[in-house]
């Protein structure tokens, strides 16, 4: 032997070991091997090896067939050369530089030995110049050593040694499958990786097909225990759409034996200079979703392990550097690595082509566009620079796609980028679907109509989150779309509160956000303090409490007691807040847990503590007239709502206008707050009533001017003091002018004593003298009659104490002067003393021991006294004898009486009044014509209606009222007095100076909305040691009128009358309406004397006279 024997004998040697251990190390790697990827790959390698022997001229055609021991790949591919079987039993590439083919029997076929590592190879061999052979080889890899490897690799070669001894084929049928490749599936996991990869391949075959042109079908065949049938894929048509867009039509027919269904799928795609973009299309829908096991990275063969690749469609492209295992390509920023610079030249082609297939796509209107613009998530990988995939992909194509009107709005289609437009986010359909409700009623939202999935296209990209809506930024704004974007076209008023009620509902579905709604994170519950009618604000789980039934009226009261400050801060009483934390009613609670109920003691704190006037409030000085303005409003408020309704009656009629309407309060919410929550509103209105009586001296003034004609002062001032007896403090009014004397002035109780005198002639006698001693002035002394009931208590006063009085003015009047030269009066009361001692001996003995004597009593007795009384008792018995009355009643009784009958006069007299202006029914006939038609007519009045008529009669009363008050105004200035205020009310004259000082004030109550009874204008005259009031009652007429000749005084114009006497004057104003001036002033007096001629009529509602 030499050495170059010796050499090659070597090298042989040598080679066979490489290819023993290059097989173990393939082998291992499939052995320790797990990865489902992995499983993938061996179908495809077939498919490829397949598809890299088509003939030039015919496409292959692929059969696989899978039973319960083995997997069968048959193929209609070219027979193989003696360098294609020996490469695949020596484990080496047969890859040549063709274009067409993607590699030959390499490292890639080895991944089909996970299925078996022994192969049944049955094919043909054919090399030029020779016949065509079968033969049958079984490729061995079960070997773990080197040696079993290569006796694996010998025993092949042998038989395919014995191929020349077969017998050649002379009829070869191209159409036939001649190439079989048989796995015997030994192990569980083997029959797994089968089904596996099978399986895989139904979600890429009509990809395969697309960029494989050389492969005309592939057939898979199931021949299991429970599984037969067949499933063919073929391809069909192709159509141009447009320039650019190609749409390539698919065939999948299954045959189960008893039945055969044919079904069409389509491709959409895009080529350019060998690179397509393809996406799953229908004419129904438009493009396809995704399938997750479908590869986005093809070189005509997926590349397994790219279905998360960070593109929106299929990409198709040779030019691609694939990684060894072919599960993606690299992107990394390394400078060295010539793979990976290449990837990105082709990434960025790639980019460029996506924006043209998108472009083309919306041109033509194809829908289901969201499928070819989602992509995947971006996760890290160890092959792709973050940077330069997020910056070159991510960003350049949501930068291009954000842009155009890919969303069907409510407002027509529009792009992501603009400013209205947001996608929305959901856990699930069902939350996604309940937010697009809820967002109908929000003004300037827009957002993808249908159940296109648009946030899942585009969250891939990582969009800036306020491009993203959900439920969770909903909930946490809600307030803010209900103040600034809700617009509902709903009437019904619980829409708002039902909206949040739907949110509410909704979040609950969701963990996480149920959590943020129970600890308190968001305000999603309408409470009841409304805007406008609206719901306004809303607050959290924590801060809104259920209603328990409080009535309005007590929440209004919050509110007013809300605005007064307490003087320390951060105290409970700084506010209630009432309506801003209970829960709007409308907002049913079924389905809502962990809301607690308001408590009804807290509620009775607060209205209790902060309705007392001495709670202490922040800057009292400054404002203390404001806040006694709502201290008022709210007792008004308390009261209306309040258990006593005595009370609540007292005060309307205290404060009329001011006051709010009834409203009894609920049995349950006294029962819960308890009575004792109004005690504070009633003292404080009592208090406020107090302080008005004090601002009056006369008891009538009280009552005409604060509570109205209609109102009794009397008997309101009894209502009033049981109610003050009830809610004071202890004695609180000592010395306080409330209590009214019988004089009708208001003085202090403890000046008082109640009336117990029985004989009313000794308080007229005494009274007659009070120009000797004040003290004889029981009116003054007495508590008005009227006043009763137990809560007014007061010393009783005696005949005994009365007879006290006169017995020692009338002893020091006799002892000081002779009787006959006192003053007329007291001579008059002298002589009615007489004449009570000569009816009373037995009382006048005890109580007038010094004139039980006949001589005694006749120094009572003067000549000038006694005609005037017998003047006086003849003018009485003459008004007696006009109303029927008997000699023996009191004269007091005899007046009441008079005052009693005035009621019935309007019913009778019917007269048109230019004071009231009411119905002009008084008449009298005239040649047929009445005098207020000839009054009406000369007017130009006649065609007048009624209201308007009343409106001129009114008017030419106040102008008759105007011109006395200018005339009474002037009678003073020429007295040398001048005006120092004058107002529409009031007219203040003053002059002199020192102790001739003189002011005189004019009052015009009278207004649009006051009308002062009983009299029109008051003079005041006051000098520094007298004063004196003057009423005037104005009565207007024209020339012209019909009744100028009448005058009519009311009720309380005659009571004003006979309290008043020679105080009470009563002028007739002539005006002429015409030239708009007054023209004469005729004074009329002297009331009960007309009454007593018979001048002075009174019938029932008033006086009638008629000149």
């Amino acid at each position: 032997m030499s050495y170059h024997d010796l050499i090659f004998q070597n090298i042989d040697k040598v080679y066979q070991a490489g290819i023993a251990t290059k097989i173990m190390q393939h082998m291992a790697r499939i052995r320790n091997s797990s990865d489902v990827n992995q499983a993938r790959r061996w179908v495809m390698e077939l498919l490829q090896n397949a598809r890299d022997v088509a003939y030039p001229d015919q496409p292959v055609k692929i059969r696989i067939t899978l039973e319960e021991d083995k997997l069968t790949f048959s193929h209609t591919g070219m027979p193989f050369r003696v360098e294609n079987i020996l490469a695949i039993i020596n484990q080496v590439s047969s890859k040549v530089d063709d274009e067409e083919t993607v590699g030959q029997f390499g490292t890639g076929f080895v991944t089909t030995f996970q299925l078996s590592e022994q192969v049944q190879l049955d094919g043909v061999l054919k090399d030029e110049g020779l016949p065509y052979k079968p033969f049958s080889v079984l490729i061995d890899r079960r070997g773990y050593k080197e040696e079993e490897i290569l006796q694996g690799i010998g025993q092949a070669m042998k038989q395919i040694e014995e191929a020349d001894a077969a017998l050649s084929l002379e009829n070869y049928d191209r159409e036939e499958f001649h190439t079989t490749f048989r796995y015997l599936l030994e192990q569980q996991r083997s029959r797994e990786i089968a089904r596996i990869g099978m399986e895989d391949l139904q979600d890429t075959i009509f990809y395969v097909l697309l960029f494989s042109r050389k492969i005309e079908s592939v057939e898979l065949v199931y021949r299991l225990s429970d599984l037969r049938k067949s499933v063919l894929y073929t391809r069909g048509e192709e159509r141009q759409l447009g320039e650019r867009l190609c749409i390539t039509e698919f065939q999948q027919i299954v045959d189960c034996g008893e039945s055969r269904q044919c079904e069409c799928y389509q491709i959409c795609s895009i080529e350019k200079d060998g690179m397509t973009l393809a996406a799953g299309y229908s004419e129904e829908s438009g493009f396809l979703e995704f399938s997750e096991k479908c590869a986005r990275i093809f070189l005509d063969f997926p590349l397994i392990g790219s279905e998360k690749f960070c593109f929106p469609v299929v990409v198709n492209s040779r030019a691609f550097h694939p990684n060894e295992p072919r599960s993606g390509i690299s992107l990394v920023d390394q400078v060295t690595s010539a793979d990976a610079r290449v990837n990105k030249e082709e990434i960025a082609k790639v980019v460029s082509l996506y924006q043209e297939f998108l472009t083309e796509a919306l041109a033509h209107q194809l829908p289901g566009i969201v499928h070819i613009i989602t992509i995947p998530q971006f996760e890290a990988n160890r092959e792709w620079s973050e940077y330069w995939v997020k910056c070159h992909i991510y960003r350049k194509l949501y930068h291009y796609i954000s842009k155009l009107p890919l969303l069907e709005t409510a407002g027509g289609k529009r792009p992501l980028a603009h400013p209205l437009v947001y996608l929305l986010r959901g856990d699930t359909p069902k939350e996604i679907e309940g937010l697009r409700e809820l967002l109908k009623p929000v003004r300037n939202i827009y957002y993808a109509l249908g159940t296109e999935d648009w946030y899942g296209a585009f969250s891939g990209y990582e969009p800036q989150e306020d491009k993203i809506f959900s439920l969770e930024k909903l909930l946490g704004n809600a307030e803010v779309f209900l103040q600034r974007r809700f617009c509902s076209d709903s009437e019904d008023p619980c829409f708002e509160v039902e909206w949040c009620r739907e949110i509410y509902l909704l979040a609950m579905q969701n963990e996480r956000l149920r959590t943020m709604v129970n600890v308190g994170e968001v305000a999603i519950f309408p409470n009841q303090k409304l805007q406008n009618g609206r719901v306004w604000h809303l607050r959290t789980i924590q801060e809104i409490r259920l209603d328990p039934g409080i009535p309005e009226e007590l929440r209004d009261v919050t509110e007013v007691l809300d605005t007064l400050p307490p003087r320390d801060v951060g105290t409970d009483m700084e506010s209630c807040s009432l309506r801003s934390v209970l829960l709007h009613k409308d907002f049913r609670t079924e389905g809502v847990n962990g809301i607690p109920v308001y408590e009804w003691s807290r509620l009775a704190n607060y209205l209790t503590t902060k309705t007392n006037e001495n709670f202490a409030v922040r800057d009292y000085f400054i404002k203390r007239s404001e806040y006694l303005d709502r201290w008022k409003k709210a007792w008004l408020q308390m009261a209306a709502c309040g258990p006593d309704r005595e009370m609540y009656d007292l005060i309307r009629a205290f404060y009329r206008q001011e006051t709010v309407a009834d409203y009894a309060c609920e049995e349950k919410a006294v029962e819960k707050l308890g009575e004792g929550t109004w005690f504070q509103s009633y003292h404080g209105l009592l208090q406020n009533c107090i302080r008005e009586i004090t601002r009056y001296t006369e008891v009538q003034d009280f009552g005409q001017q604060v509570l109205g004609s209609e109102t009794d002062v009397y008997e309101w001032l009894n209502r009033f003091y049981k109610k003050w007896f009830r809610y004071q403090y202890r004695n609180e009014d000592n010395g306080l002018a409330i209590y009214p004397d019988q004089e009708g002035k208001f003085v202090p109780l403890y000046s008082l004593k109640k009336d117990g005198i029985k004989e009313k002639t000794l308080k007229e006698i005494a009274y007659a003298l009070r120009g000797l001693s004040e003290q004889c002035n029981f009116y003054r002394k007495l508590l008005h009659k009227e006043i009763c009931g137990e809560t007014v208590t007061a010393v009783v006063c005696s005949d005994r104490e009365v007879a006290m009085e006169i017995n020692n003015v009338v002893t020091q009047l006799l002892a000081r002067q002779n009787l006959s030269d006192a003053e007329m009066e007291y001579q008059e009361a002298c002589s009615m003393l007489l004449t009570w001692i000569q009816e009373h001996p037995a009382e006048a003995g005890e109580y007038f021991p010094a004139f039980s004597k006949e001589e005694d009593q006749m120094k009572l007795l003067t000549p000038r006294a006694a005609v005037r009384i017998q003047q006086k008792a003849n003018r009485l018995e003459k008004i007696m004898n006009l109303l029927d009355c008997g000699r023996e009643e009191d004269p007091e009784e005899l007046i009441q009486k008079l005052l009693e009958r005035q009621e019935m006069l309007e019913r009778t007299l019917k007269e048109t009044n230019f004071e009231t202006g009411q119905s002009k029914d008084f008449v009298e006939e005239e040649s047929g014509v009445t005098l207020e038609e000839a009054f009406l007519k000369e007017m130009g009045w006649l065609d007048l209606e009624e209201d308007t008529l009343r409106q001129k009669c009114r008017e030419i009363g106040i102008l008759g009222e105007k011109y006395v008050l200018t005339c009474v105004k002037n009678y003073y200035r020429k007295q040398g007095l001048t005006v120092s205020e004058d107002t529409d009310s009031r007219i203040l004259l003053q002059g002199g100076n020192g102790s001739e000082a003189r002011t005189v004030r004019l009052e015009y109550p009278d207004n649009a909305t006051y009308h002062q009874a009983g009299w029109d204008i008051r003079v005041t005259d006051s000098t520094i040691n007298v004063t004196t009031q003057e009423y005037i009652e104005i009565k207007t007429h024209t020339r012209k009128s019909y009744v100028r000749k009448q005058i009519r005084l009311s009720n309380e114009q005659m009571k004003k009358a006979i309290r008043e006497g020679a105080h009470y004057h009563v002028l007739v104003a002539v005006y002429d309406y015409s030239r708009k001036e007054g023209q004469e002033i005729i004074p009329y007096t002297g009331f009960l004397e007309n009454v007593a001629d018979g001048k002075l009529k009174n019938d029932g509602d008033g006086y009638y006279f008629h000149t």
